[in-house]
């Protein structure tokens, strides 16, 4: 009798642990480990490494320049392929440290940008970094990726690129410059 007991309940933990696990997943998106993406308002677009062992997403930036506006950290910096770099300002969002391997800890800077995955417009922190010397320039870490993206290590492009515009990009348009 104590074994049949023991059985229903074994049997009905797994049960109910299966439709919970079930529920969690219906709001998913299955993603390969790499993907398209189109940074708003300027349409860019890279391919970004979807990488769960990053906390916080990162974007290839160079000539980064921290300064001051109305009392608040700004910062400056140029994106895009070498012959057509943008320049872009942005608040301050926070700090962060990041845990090299093998190097000391770095200060980076950390501000919000919206881009398009699959055919959803998001917007995300993302820490200023150069990536010249790595294959992917945007990275989406963890923070960004556990608000319903399962990672695929074993498949790129598995979601399609499909926005057109972003949602509040134009409102962001005016604190951004074309570099020449």
């Amino acid at each position: 009798m104590i074994r049949t007991i023991q059985m229903v309940l074994l049997m009905t933990a797994v049960l109910y642990t299966g439709v919970a696990f079930d529920k969690e997943q219906k709001h998913r998106v299955v993603a390969g480990w790499v993907e398209a993406t189109r940074l708003f308002p300027w349409n860019l677009e890279w391919n970004a490494k979807l990488d769960t062992g990053a906390d916080t997403s990162s974007i290839h930036a160079r000539e980064i320049e921290a300064y001051t506006r109305e009392g608040k950290d700004w910062v400056r910096f140029k994106i895009g392929q070498e012959d057509s770099l943008i320049e872009v300002e942005r608040p301050v969002t926070r700090m962060v440290s990041i845990k090299r391997h093998h190097h000391p800890s770095e200060e980076r800077y950390t501000i919000e940008l919206e881009f398009c995955l699959g055919g959803s417009v998001y917007q995300a922190e993302f820490t200023l970094a150069d990536r010249s010397k790595f294959d992917y320039k945007v990275l989406l870490g963890r923070r960004f990726l556990k608000h319903g993206f399962l990672i695929d290590p074993g498949h790129k492009h598995l979601i399609m690129l499909q926005c057109s515009s972003g949602a509040i990009g134009d409102k962001r348009e005016q604190n951004d410059k074309t570099g020449s």
